[in-house]
């Protein structure tokens, strides 16, 4: 916040850093990735919790079609969403080259971006709520969030510098609590035996 209310100025900053956020609709951000026709390319899949994965690493069975020809291109650095969970999280930045059902979206990135803070930042319970009010759709089990929806939502960002701290700082924090959670699981084993 500021003292005029037009500028976006966090609170808790790292040193070195006072520019305001500046206000960006996805739009301008991400550009929707179309290209099709590489079926000879790996199967990704987005998941809920883990972010863009090869389907071979996930148990479970596979629904895709025979004819993969359809089916869109990703690139690592591209955010890849399903368009039909999109308001539950269900996004990530792909670290792969792969292809995905023409029922996830695509975004690749117009601007230069640290992909660490977009991950972090799509699944902001904010801008996820953000997500489910723009789905378009009668229930929750028909709501879709296509890249004509996505990309008038408006975010602020930091310059990049800032985004690649924040990353870098969330990073840290997410595997410090995956160890954390392995030491509970092994003190609960323990405890059983």
């Amino acid at each position: 916040s500021s003292s005029n209310g037009l500028e976006k100025r966090p609170k808790l900053r790292f040193p070195g850093f006072d520019e305001p956020y500046v206000l960006h609709r996805i739009g301008d951000i991400y550009a929707e990735r179309s290209e099709r026709g590489a079926a000879d390319m790996e199967l990704l899949s987005v998941t809920m919790n883990d972010g863009v994965m090869q389907r071979s690493e996930i148990e479970g069975k596979d629904n895709s079609s025979e004819d993969k020809s359809s089916y869109k291109v990703v690139r690592k650095g591209d955010m890849v969403y399903n368009s039909m969970r999109m308001w539950q999280g269900a996004n990530g930045v792909s670290p792969y080259d792969g292809i995905v059902s023409p029922a996830y979206t695509v975004l690749t990135a117009k601007l230069p971006i640290c992909n660490d803070y977009f991950a972090a930042l799509f699944k902001n319970y904010k801008l996820i709520n953000e997500f489910r009010k723009n789905s378009q759709g009668m229930t929750s089990d028909t709501w879709n969030l296509k890249y004509p929806q996505i990309e008038t939502i408006k975010v602020y960002l930091p310059v990049i510098e800032e985004q690649e701290k924040i990353a870098s700082i969330l990073v840290t924090l997410d595997k410090r609590i995956a160890a954390q959670a392995a030491l509970v699981e092994q003190l609960k084993k323990y405890k059983r035996g």
